[in-house]
């Protein structure tokens, strides 16, 4: 039957276990060569669509904003609609986007928070995206740093994903808080008292917050962590090479951090920066804002009356924003190829940008960005959050084998299994049935060789119905392991994991290994 599905012809030297032939002793196998699979596969019927693997996405080059149409005046009041609506382009920039409480942006991907609590992602890292236990937990904010991102759950708990790497920082702290801010390889939380915890990269103490001191507000930046007091003092720590962690007494009232470089407003709302000041990006105009936000080069306002206003880069005033009127702001930096594409896969030289998403009046998302050598603001090719809602049915798939109960189990680096069956145009969708077993928060998946690598079941599955995994695990030091689940009744139970054998993988490198029996 496999042979049918897959379409190759198997080596006659390897024969599957026969009905007939149940073995009295099972051994297993794991080689360090990493097994690659290219997936085409039927679903059981010669005129089915075959599903094929993954190709590499290319995005085209952005362009740049173009200006809205005209409203008019007599039709009557409706809801602000998605930008894509009201900003005429032969290609729309967010066409069926949903409407966000709020957006974060970060290094690698956007997220944004919905009013029913639920978090969606539109990433370029594969990492980022928000791991399926988690996505019908409802949240209350949300922040996105290099790779990985955090969430503030409505019970006040923590919960962060995406590339964990050495720096833990996708491990945050237990207790209740009410609010985190992720940087660039860290993160910081306040908890009920107002005191700061951070957790991740600690290089320069930008993970160490001053002891005893309560704050009201908290951000975190490239190499720099800073807090604000009741009495609206900054205190910052981390890296000072420029002056981005000096303390000043204020007062303020919130707080922006860009990758070298400290904004904040003050209570008239006039704009005041430190630090990093080589393209002008700490040089804000004067006048009134309601919320800032800053990137590497470049920083933007949005001004009382919703209107955005950006400067640095090296224009100064000639820096040019989207037009429209905006309720909400967020801003970072990521890397793109220097044609303007995403940088995943990117085989051309990279370079770092200034990325700004803005919510609208009917909280839909308008992203933009800007490339080193041009003020004009261009579309960001990773901010349609209409089809970051639903996962790819197969992004990362290394194996496959047919499950007892009907369909193809297949087996997704990031850690996943997932049941195909011939239904629809989406035979793996993920949307519309849970996965087999979702290992996502035990599997270390932020390595190009590491994730969960290979299952299979048990050749006497009648009498010993159980699934056997083989994963890179999430610990300290990394540890390849090899698990193994009971199933009943097509239902495996990931609470049973019995782990049989653990290794040791001090390095990122050499994970590759595979089950056979």
């Amino acid at each position: 039957m496999l042979k049918r599905l897959l379409g190759i012809r198997p080596d006659p030297e390897i024969r599957p276990p026969q009905p007939e032939r149940r073995p009295r002793s099972r051994t297993f196998t794991m080689g360090l060569t990493a097994l690659v699979l290219s997936i085409v596969f039927s679903l059981g019927c010669a005129n089915s669509t075959p599903v094929a693997p993954p190709q590499p996405t290319t995005v085209a080059a952005p362009t740049a904003l173009p200006l809205p149409a005209t409203a008019d005046p007599t039709a009557a009041p409706t809801p602000t609609p998605p930008p894509s609506a009201i900003v005429p382009t032969a290609a729309p920039l967010l066409a069926g986007s949903i409407p966000l409480l709020q957006i974060a942006v970060g290094l690698g991907g956007r997220c944004g928070l919905q009013e029913d609590g639920r978090i969606v992602c539109r990433v370029s890292h594969y990492h980022l995206r928000l791991p399926l236990l988690l996505a019908d937990v409802p949240f209350r904010q949300v922040t996105v740093g290099q790779e990985f991102a955090c969430g503030l759950r409505r019970d006040e708990t923590l919960a962060c994903w995406g590339s964990e790497e050495r720096h833990k920082r996708t491990t945050p702290p237990p207790g209740q808080f009410t609010a985190v801010a992720a940087g660039k390889q860290h993160a910081c939380a306040l908890d009920t008292a107002g005191y700061a915890q951070c957790w991740g990269w600690d290089e320069d103490g930008r993970a160490t917050p001053p002891a005893g001191v309560a704050f009201t507000a908290i951000a975190a930046g490239g190499v720099h962590s800073c807090g604000l007091t009741a009495a609206g003092q900054l205190h910052c720590w981390g890296k000072n090479s420029l002056g981005e962690t000096d303390n000043h007494a204020g007062p303020f009232q919130s707080l922006a951090l860009g990758l070298r470089n400290t904004c904040a407003l003050r209570p008239d709302g006039s704009a005041w920066c430190q630090g990093d000041n080589a393209a002008g990006q700490s040089s804000p105009p004067p006048g009134a804002f309601t919320q800032i936000a800053a990137g590497e080069r470049r920083a933007c306002g949005l001004r009382p009356g919703g209107r955005l206003e950006c400067w640095g880069g090296g224009f100064g005033a000639e820096l040019a924003e989207p037009p429209g009127t905006f309720t909400a702001l967020s801003g970072s930096w990521d890397t793109f190829c220097a044609a303007g594409h995403d940088a995943a896969g990117c085989a051309e030289p990279r370079v770092n940008i200034d990325v700004f998403c803005a919510l609208n009046d009917g909280g839909y998302p308008l992203c933009w960005h800007y490339l080193p050598d041009s003020p004009q603001p261009a579309a960001d090719p990773i901010a349609d959050f209409a089809a970051g809602m639903a996962p790819a049915a197969l992004e990362w798939p290394v194996e496959l084998f047919p499950w007892p109960t009907g369909g193809l189990a297949v087996v997704e680096r990031e850690g996943l299994i997932l049941l195909c069956q011939r239904r629809g145009d989406d035979p793996c969708a993920r949307d519309d049935q849970p996965p087999l077993l979702d290992l996502t928060d035990r599997t270390d998946f932020s390595t190009g060789e590491s994730g969960m690598l290979s299952a299979a079941l048990d050749p006497d599955f009648d009498r010993h119905p159980f699934l056997y995994v083989y994963y890179t695990a999430q610990s300290d030091p990394r540890k390849v392991r090899l698990s193994r689940f009971p199933v009943t009744d097509g239902q495996v139970d990931r609470a049973a994991e019995l782990v049989i054998l653990e290794l040791p993988m001090p390095d990122i490198w050499q994970f590759g290994g595979t089950i056979r029996f």
